[in-house]
This record gives structure tokens, sequence and C-alpha cells, in this order.
């Protein structure tokens, strides 16, 4: 009986060791990717904002542009947790309703009002993970 104590608590340790191990990982990739991502992203929504004052004759630009900004964000989603995530997430679906159509999503016809919508989410996920890269380069903490 005494022999399987020490077992069971190494099990717990490893464990525990493992969580933080990939705790450490994700947050390194973060630091390393995130300033690269964060620039294309910006460089994207410039993009989109430029062609958004155009919308009539854009709307294949904006288009590409939003392939452009899921892959993106397709890229950063891992490397996310919490409301960021989330907020990743949910923007990669609506950018895929616009781009191909499969069985569970139809594609949407774009209107100026999505296309400012689609914008304007970007904006938020842009700044959302501008702040998390400020926190995390002042030492607090990043987790769930």
């Amino acid at each position: 009986m005494w022999d399987q104590e020490p077992q069971f608590l190494a099990f717990f340790v490893s464990l525990y060791v493992l969580i933080e191990l990939r705790w450490i990982r994700k947050e390194f990739l973060l630091r390393v990717r995130i300033a690269p991502l964060l620039r294309a992203l910006d460089r994207q929504a410039r993009e989109m904002s430029i062609a958004l004052n155009d919308f009539e004759d854009s709307q294949q630009n904006l288009r590409i542009i939003f392939a452009q900004c899921e892959s993106t964000l397709h890229n950063l989603f891992p490397k996310l947790n919490g409301s960021e995530k989330k907020m990743v997430k949910e923007l990669v679906k609506i950018l895929k309703g616009y781009r191909r159509p499969s069985w569970w999503i139809n594609r949407q016809e774009l209107s100026r009002n999505h296309a400012w919508r689609i914008y304007v989410d970007l904006q938020v996920v842009i700044e959302s993970v501008k702040y998390l890269q400020e926190d995390m380069k002042s030492g607090r903490s990043y987790g769930n």
C-alpha cells in the first residue's frame, strides 16, 4: 500500500508539470508571434478601410482581404486564451460565411453594413490583442 502513494503523488506532479509546460509554450508562442500577426492584421484593416470607402467597386477586393484576415486570425487563434480567443473564433466564422459556402454555412451576400461590421469587429480584436501584448510586456499574468 505504501508503495502506491509515491506513484500516485508522482502522477499528479507530472500532470501539474505538463499543464505548466503547456502554458509556458503557449505564452512563448504568443510573445514570439504576436507582433508580426498584429502588423498583418493592422495592414489588412487599413486595406479593408480603403476598400470600404469605394464599396461598390471593391467587393471582390474585400473578399480577398477577408480571406487574408481569416488566415491571419487562424494563425493567431491557438496562441490565445479566454475572451480574445472567443472573439477571434466568432470573427473567423463570420468571415467564412462571406468567403465560401459549405453544407453548414451558406454564403452570404456582402453588404456595406455587414462589411463595416466586420471591419469594426476586426478593430476590436486588434485592440484587444494589443492590450494583451502590453500586459505581457509589463509582466502581468497571461492565462485563463
